[in-house]
This record gives structure tokens, sequence and C-alpha cells, in this order.
């Protein structure tokens, strides 16, 4: 068999394998129960409970809800006050500072992959949470969904 051959062969079985759906942002659960709503306004129905800590895929927003597809796959709205955005740190050894300027007093670093939660946006800085429970303010330019 040619190398073309071959390269032809492995290119047809590179277009039958499935393509990732891209996800959107994860957010979390941040209060012990949190009603899953029909719709966004919480005159809604109540699809499901979820529990704090749980991880839900962001499908969209509409004012101050946010559409999100549950662990299950049922699609659903949760209001934005109730769920914290999850970042992921890329770089290594980042630092978390003070406040949202780096010339402010850097507090720690964090490690490439870390996974913070967003709790609010200033600019181009926002400030998280580490899993450790610590907070401070990161460059966005070092975070991604």
């Amino acid at each position: 068999m040619s190398v073309f051959s071959l390269v032809c062969i492995l290119s047809g079985l590179a277009l039958l394998l499935p393509v990732a759906a891209a996800a959107g942002p994860a957010l979390m659960i941040d209060r012990a129960q949190v009603s899953i709503r029909g719709d966004a306004t919480v005159q809604s129905a109540r699809l499901d409970v979820m529990r704090l800590g749980v991880v839900v895929e962001m499908l969209g927003r509409k004012d101050e809800w946010c559409n999100v597809r549950l662990p299950d796959g049922r699609d659903g709205w949760v209001h934005s006050a109730l769920v914290q955005e999850r970042l992921v740190v890329t770089g290594s050894g980042v630092r978390y500072r003070e406040a949202a300027s780096s010339s402010s007093s850097a507090l720690g670093v964090t490690s490439l992959n870390d996974v913070v939660g967003k709790i609010r946006q200033r600019g181009n800085w926002c400030e998280v949470e580490l899993e450790t429970g610590a907070t401070g303010w990161m460059s966005r330019n070092y975070l991604r969904p």
C-alpha cells in the first residue's frame, strides 16, 4: 500500500469521528438549594432543585436569568445571582491580587488549569474565589470559561 493510499484512508476515518460540540461556560450552583425553572421567571414551573456545588452549562441569558443545561441533559432557567461562573487559569504562576491592578499587592499564585469562581468583573479584571476559599483579583487575560 502506498503512503498516499494510507493517508487517504486515515483522512476518511478522521471524517467519521464525532466532533464534540462546544460547551458553554460552566456555572456552579452557589446556594444550598436552587430552583430550576421552565422559563425566566419565578412564576414559571419548577423543573428541579439543584444543590450547592452542582455544575451546569450556560446556554444563554435573558435579563437576569441564565438558560442552562442540567447534568441529566434537560434545559431550564436559573437566576444569575444563584450561580457562579467557573473559569480556568491559562498560565502557570498567575498572581491573584488585593485589588484590580497589576501594581496591587499579590496575595498568592495559581497553577495552570486551576479552576476559580468568578465573583464579579471590573474592566479586564475578575474578582475570583479559589477552591481554597481565598479571594483576589486576576487579569481576565489569564482566564477562560
